[in-house]
């Protein structure tokens, strides 16, 4: 639902009411009522007496240098249409506004009683100059006349999205001036008390307290500084009741606003945990620095690969199965006495399989996209039918010209990557027989890689040459 975008208590001096001659009525009727806003802003019907459960069509004309926003209940505020010409049922005495805009200018609308979060009113607030629209860029003047037990505290602002006071997201303004936007917005004022209260601090534990300004008495948003001190780096500070908008400015400095009521605060100061840290790495790498958070004993951590790594994760002791975390810096509070380790990631190469190769298939295992320097590569060539393995060759990714046959079908990955290959040869057959039969025998026949040496034995019989 939305709401009137205008003072509540300031419509009744920016707006005229159409009226028509009165005279007695039955008592079924009751009486609509039509209204402009601004007076000057355009035109609605005369107001009249209607049956009840009559249809009532109301108009709207707009004059020149006016827009027409909607018509909107007086009573509630509750938008009932947004087109010019609105027909309803006549069900009870009504008051119906129809709302103009003037050409270049914005709304600022603002609550009858301005108010704080619990919703009471402390007080009410109007603008200078006094009037419900502005031009972007024209300052306006906010005065707050608070109700007794009350001052104003400091004005907030925010962009009209039709939704209400109560849903506006709220800006906090530095003073009592605002320049006014290209837009529609609330203004606001939050109060407070200015009944007297107090804060007693109590302290726990190996450490010391102290607020200031120190007095006997506070009033609601007098700014408040907590300073906490332990006794030694082997304790930190725990705030009990801290008020909600507590914030730490500077090491065991809290800075706050004083609260609408006695305000109870407690501070423990607690022995941190004796746990023993060491750190470590994996790989090629340094941790660089290791620093701690005295007051919440968060430990931050760098790690630093060596050239041509990276930076994998961090793990407890030498178990790669769970990653604490890929941050870097790393900032954790210790829990239990571990190894930190950090794990460096080699460089990652690969080895390319050339695609010339012919009469045959060449496999590369491990069987991976990328290697680490160090590791053996096997090479296993599948020959086409009547072909065999006739030698495995590599050849580094940078120079393919520098050729190297291999000894056998393995290699140490060097540190870049290589591309290798294999050469089929084709198998001939070389057979071999005696004469006459029986005068000897011959050795060496079988299947041979073309271009290979043959070496046949003949042996001889008794009584044979």
């Amino acid at each position: 639902m939305k709401t009137k975008r205008c003072f509540a208590i300031l419509l009744t001096l920016f707006m005229i009411l159409a009226t028509a001659p009165s005279q007695a009525f039955a008592a079924n009727t009751v009486l609509i009522q039509f209204g402009v806003r601004p007076p000057d802003g355009g035109d609605a019907p005369f107001s009249d007496h209607y049956t009840v459960g009559s249809i009532v069509t109301a108009a709207a004309t707009t004059n020149p240098g006016y827009t027409f926003e909607f018509w909107y209940d007086y009573a509630t505020g509750e938008v009932l249409s947004d087109q010019p010409t609105y027909t309803f049922t006549a069900t009870k005495d009504q008051l119906v506004v129809a709302s103009f805009r003037k050409d270049g200018e914005y709304y600022v609308a603002s609550p009858v009683f301005a108010t704080t979060p619990g919703g009471h009113p402390y007080g009410t607030m109007t603008v200078s100059p006094y009037k419900s629209t502005f031009v972007p860029g024209e300052v306006i003047t906010l005065i707050a006349t608070p109700e007794d037990g009350y001052t104003p505290g400091y004005f907030v602002w925010a962009l009209d999205t039709g939704e209400g006071s109560a849903n506006a997201d709220y800006t906090r303004l530095d003073g009592d001036t605002f320049t006014m936007p290209a837009h529609d917005v609330w203004l606001n004022v939050v109060w407070w008390s200015t009944d007297p209260h107090a804060i007693t601090l109590n302290t726990t534990g190996h450490g010391t307290a102290s607020l200031s300004p120190a007095k006997a008495q506070y009033y609601e948003g007098d700014a408040v500084t907590l300073t906490v001190t332990p006794e030694s780096d082997q304790y930190y500070a725990e705030i009990i009741n801290m008020p909600p908008d507590m914030e730490c400015i500077a090491d065991g400095v809290y800075r706050f606003s004083m609260i609408d009521g006695d305000l109870p605060l407690e501070v423990n100061f607690i022995e941190k945990p004796h746990l023993s840290l060491t750190f470590g790495t994996l790989g090629n790498g340094t941790i660089t620095s290791a620093t701690l958070d005295k007051v919440t004993t968060a430990v931050t951590v760098t790690a630093v690969p060596d050239e041509g790594h990276r930076f994998g994760g961090w793990y407890y002791g030498d178990d790669l199965s769970t990653c604490l975390s890929e941050e870097n810096p790393y900032t954790f509070i210790p829990t239990e006495s571990k190894q930190l380790v950090a794990f460096f990631i080699p460089p990652l190469y690969s080895v390319y399989t050339s695609t010339n190769i012919t009469h045959g298939t060449l496999s590369v295992s491990p069987t991976r996209s990328f290697y680490y320097e160090g590791e053996t590569i096997t090479l296993t060539g599948i020959p086409d039918a009547g072909y065999a393995v006739d030698a495995y060759y590599m050849a580094p990714a940078s120079d393919t010209s520098n050729v190297t046959q291999l000894s056998g079908n393995t290699f140490v990955m060097p540190a870049e990557s290589v591309g290798v290959t294999v050469v089929f040869a084709e198998i001939h057959t070389v057979a071999a027989s005696v004469s006459p039969a029986g005068g000897g025998t011959v050795a060496g026949a079988g299947d041979f890689k073309e271009s290979s040496s043959v070496t046949l034995t003949a042996t001889p019989e008794d009584g044979y040459r």
